[in-house]
């Protein structure tokens, strides 16, 4: 049998939503039947070591963070042209844009992955606001389908002039048998915190960016301590450090410092995310939140800020807050904490079951795998029936 071949491009492989998302679909692919590849835009990335142990080709075009770089264009076609690929798949706007341009230089259908809710012109930087008006204006004509994460992404992109006739929605999924409530993680995290097994912890999980919020995050977090002043904060993800002066500063003006434990970028997530009470998401933009649904599938309620398909993921399990209102997210925060012990109790049930029912990673792997066959005019074969990781990913 002929294998199929399929190539992924995308920024880089650093540890990111679209990153991990990659990672768990390719794990699922029978590499008897099916010859996957990826290109990344950037050299590196703390997830290339997993694909290659995988046995997936991974090649970099060696571009630098500036735009536009019409030779990369051109390189990566010529690439394309010597490996063809039945389809090729990229994924967030530079490789949209870059891999959507080099495979119809080369003749091959493409799908473009859109995984962000909006893009803030005020936020964004200026090369990003300028690729995003460039894919806007060859979302025509550049992809055979386009992959929207949530409902609220696909929408706001059309009114900025995105081609939605041709693009479906596929939301993330969630392992369930990795991230799954875990008691003995609770009391664990809370002895290496220095805490007793007691204690309320509050997450904020995610990079230091402007994206996340974390300044209103830190003025929330004040609040809920001074109402509730038992109460700790656990934050991870890049640059969420004790180096970090501007976050620490925001900490510190509230008086919270001492009751925030910073981590910075951890691959132990699920049992960190299991140790948690309540789940925060103080975006100013989203999708549809991987900390979000991964904690609901710990069964821990989430806190959120009602951007991009936030509210759906969460549903009647927990709060919804506009975002930038610090207080109506304590207001959140507090309601969730201080639940009567078998309310929370159904809570929690309500968060996992929620998840497994709507949100499965069968269900986002099996949309994935059948659109990529639908545009390639074949068959893409997994390993067989699909048998979730047990391993910890990387966040």
């Amino acid at each position: 049998m002929k294998r199929l071949r399929v190539t992924h491009v995308i920024g880089s492989l650093d540890v990111g939503g679209a990153e991990r998302v990659l990672c768990a679909l390719l794990a699922q692919i029978d590499p008897a039947t099916t010859n996957t590849s990826v290109v990344t835009l950037l050299d590196g990335g703390a997830l290339k070591a997993r694909l290659i142990e995988r046995g997936v080709d991974v090649q970099s075009l060696g571009m630098s963070r500036r735009f536009p770089q019409p030779g990369a264009v051109v390189k990566l076609a010529k690439h394309l042209a010597r490996r063809q690929p039945a389809v090729v798949v990229t994924w967030l706007y530079h490789a949209n844009l870059v891999g959507g341009l080099a495979a119809r230089m080369a003749g091959m259908p493409v799908v473009w992955n859109i995984r962000h809710s909006t893009l803030q012109a005020r936020l964004a930087k200026r090369s990003t606001r300028w690729v995003n008006w460039c894919a806007a204006w060859l979302s025509h004509s550049i992809p055979t389908q386009t992959v929207y994460v949530g409902h609220a992404a696909q929408q706001s992109h059309a009114q900025a002039g995105y081609d939605t006739r041709r693009s479906r929605v596929i939301h993330n999924g969630f392992d369930g048998s990795v991230y799954r409530p875990d008691p003995a993680a609770r009391a664990e995290v809370r002895r290496e915190l220095g805490l007793a097994g007691d204690v309320p912890l509050v997450g904020l999980f995610g990079r230091f960016h402007s994206d996340k919020d974390h300044e209103n995050f830190a003025r929330a977090a004040g609040s809920i301590h001074r109402r509730l002043p038992t109460v700790h904060f656990l934050l991870c993800g890049t640059g969420v450090t004790k180096d970090n002066r501007q976050l620490i500063d925001w900490l510190q003006h509230e008086q919270i410092a001492g009751q925030c434990h910073l981590l910075g970028s951890r691959t132990d997530m699920p049992r960190l995310t299991a140790s948690l009470d309540v789940q925060v998401s103080s975006s100013l933009t989203e999708a549809l939140p991987n900390v979000v649904g991964e904690a609901m599938a710990c069964g821990v309620p989430c806190a959120v800020t009602d951007v991009g398909d936030s509210a759906l993921l969460v549903g009647d399990t927990g709060r919804v807050v506009p975002p930038r209102n610090a207080a109506a997210l304590a207001q959140a925060c507090l309601e969730l904490l201080q639940q009567a012990p078998g309310e929370q109790q159904k809570i929690q049930q309500r968060c996992r079951r929620h998840i497994v029912e709507h949100f499965s990673f069968d269900r986002m792997v099996s949309q994935h795998f059948a659109l990529w066959s639908e545009v390639a005019g074949g068959t893409i074969y997994r390993r067989g029936p699909i048998k979730l990781s047990s391993q910890r990913q990387v966040a």
